[in-house]
């Protein structure tokens, strides 16, 4: 093992040289590139801002104009002549005022790309003039539109102002001289955004709490709302913060837009943008990778060829010597190993060899104790069923004879045949059931309750498993007990083991004796340990292997629980278990 140390500690240090070498320069680079990466992420997130500014000011701008038109229109000698439209006597006079507004309405209209519909509402004579012919006045719809700064019709996709005059009749505009309302569409807004996103990387939209989102595509849906939702939260002017989403960093500003009352937003995926010092960074680690493996392959030579071999037959040892007799090592290097290898292969064959003829003889004994272990069934139990059929033939009783006769025949037929030594568990309830109906004959005051699922009546366990722990549960704790005895046997299959439990009201034992049976239960047969539970126990442990047992606990009925267990599916646990009892 000092040689192997020693060639180990060798093969180290030739790769902590080689990394000793790279990692200094690796470090040194990565601090550079997270310092450049910084300072683009601080030009960036400058760069995004006052393009964001810029077109916020653009939109603002454009609808304040447009706000400033509204109110100079309704101050416009021509528009300000139709309020008194009724009031003309000449049908030729109130046409021509009509005309002049219409006129003046669509020249405002045709100057402005912006604006798709202008109106103007004589509210006190009832009137309406606009550059939508269709449109009649609706003194409902003027009270409940009217209002201060630009509102969003989400069913049109417009925004609309209103210019009242006076100025002070914005709450009452039934009572106002003049009303006027000018409406673009959402389209501008779009038009905007698509000029700002010619790049193709930007993520552009408008935003207002209440009116919801103005957006050129409905993917990414689930970010915008992650956007807007720090935006409700307390944007303020101007707002600029970095999130993940999906896994992947996103840059998002908003800047508020005063006149519009919205926020114009935008959001860009940081990754794209820092994807050439990503690539910078990218192919410098590929080419260190490609030295660090380069340096390596000089000590995979020596490791391949020295260490891994010497490995191998140290692990083989290791196996040898816990017992796999059967290992072997079967990839021989081409090297002086391939002599030592064949050396230790037949070593190995030898030993297993000689440890199968022995293995073999502790089988046999190992079967023939086990077969023992079976046959040990108390005899007094058969005097005592012969001296109830006696006594009850004496009195007459010609059904508790044939009853007790039937289950006693049944009982023995049953232990006493030996050809199938692991019969299923169904037999098995049914012999119990025989004994149970012979004890309730004999002592009247037995009650019992079986309840075993079927899909586990179906598994194989050993013979004459479970009756012995039924037979003590009603020697030593219910027929000591005065009065009715209960006896419960259940049986449950969970997490692929087996569970069957034998349950007694009886008399119980102190917890003092509980400690000293579960002692003795792994102790080896003496002459004060009972015979029943310890055959029991041993058998499990013999067939199913040391995870396997029997286990004592006080039963809420005031006696005594015991409880079997084995794993569902055989294995060969048991047989090394076995093996290493055997040793």
């Amino acid at each position: 093992m000092a040689v192997v140390r020693n060639r180990l500690t060798t093969y180290a240090k030739l790769v902590i040289l080689i990394f000793a070498l790279l990692v200094p320069i690796s470090v040194l680079y990565t601090y550079s590139n997270d310092t450049t990466s910084g300072v683009v992420r601080e030009e960036i997130f400058e760069s995004n801002r006052k393009q964001l500014v810029f077109l916020a000011s653009q939109m603002d701008e454009r609808a304040e104009e447009l706000a400033t038109l509204a109110v100079l229109l309704v101050q416009d000698n021509i528009v300000n002549d139709f309020q008194y439209v009724k009031d003309y006597g000449r049908y030729t006079e109130v046409i021509r005022t009509r005309t002049d507004v219409v006129d003046r309405l669509m020249l405002q209209l045709t100057a402005n790309s912006w604006i798709k519909q202008i109106s103007v509402f004589a509210p006190r004579a009832g009137e309406l003039e606009s550059t939508d012919r269709g449109r009649i006045f609706d003194a409902a719809a003027l009270t409940t539109n009217v209002e201060h700064g630009w509102r969003y019709d989400r069913a049109s996709g417009e925004f609309g102002w209103f210019a009242v005059e006076p100025a002070s009749m914005y709450n009452e505009p039934l009572k106002a001289k003049l009303v006027t309302e000018i409406r673009f569409s959402r389209s501008n807004i779009e038009e905007m955004l698509d000029n700002y996103d010619a790049g193709g990387s930007r993520k552009p939209f408008l935003y207002r709490a209440g009116d919801g989102m103005i957006a050129l595509r409905e993917d990414d849906r689930e970010i915008r709302e992650r956007v807007t939702s720090l935006i409700d939260e307390g944007g303020g002017a101007f707002f600029n913060r970095t999130l993940t989403y999906d896994g992947k960093e996103f840059l998002a500003s908003a800047v508020y837009l005063p006149n519009l009352d919205w926020y114009v937003v935008d959001y860009v995926p940081l990754e794209e943008v820092l994807a050439p010092i990503v690539r910078s960074r990218n192919l410098f680690y590929s080419v260190l990778v490609s030295l660090l493996l380069f340096g390596l392959v000089a000590s995979f030579i020596l490791y391949r060829n020295v260490q891994l071999p010497l490995r191998e037959l140290i692990r083989n040892m290791q196996r040898l010597k816990m017992g796999d007799f059967g290992t072997r090592i079967d990839d021989a290097p081409r090297n002086e190993f391939r002599f030592v290898f064949e050396r230790f292969n037949s070593m190995a064959r030898q030993i297993q060899d000689l440890v199968e003829k022995v293995y073999t003889e502790k089988l046999r004994s190992r079967e023939a104790t086990l077969k023992q272990l079976q046959s040990q069934i108390n005899p007094h139990f058969l005097y005592n069923c012969l001296f109830f059929i006696q006594n009850r033939a004496r009195l007459g009783d010609e059904q508790a004879v044939e009853a007790m006769a039937l289950n006693l025949g049944e009982y023995y037929r049953y232990t006493t045949r030996h050809e199938k030594q692991t019969p299923l568990l169904e037999e098995e309830i049914r012999l119990l059931e025989n004994y149970l109906v012979i004890q309730q004959l004999r002592l009247k005051r037995i009650r019992y309750e079986i309840d075993v699922p079927e899909s586990m009546r179906k598994l194989s366990i050993p013979r004459l498993l479970v009756q012995p722990i039924v037979e003590n549960a009603i020697v030593h704790g219910l027929e000591p007990k005065d009065g009715e005895g209960r006896i419960r046997i259940s049986g449950a299959t969970e997490d692929g083991r087996c569970r069957f439990t034998i349950e007694d009201d009886g008399v119980g034992m102190t917890p003092e004796r509980l400690a000293e049976l579960r002692r003795k239960l792994d102790e080896p047969l003496q002459e004060e340990t009972g015979c029943g539970m310890w055959n029991v126990n041993q058998r499990l442990i013999y067939l199913f292997g040391a995870d396997s047992g029997l286990t004592l606990s006080a039963s809420e009925g005031g006696g005594c629980r015991v409880t079997l267990q084995w794993p569902a599916e055989p294995s060969s646990s048991g047989e090394h278990h076995r093996e290493e009892k055997a040793g």
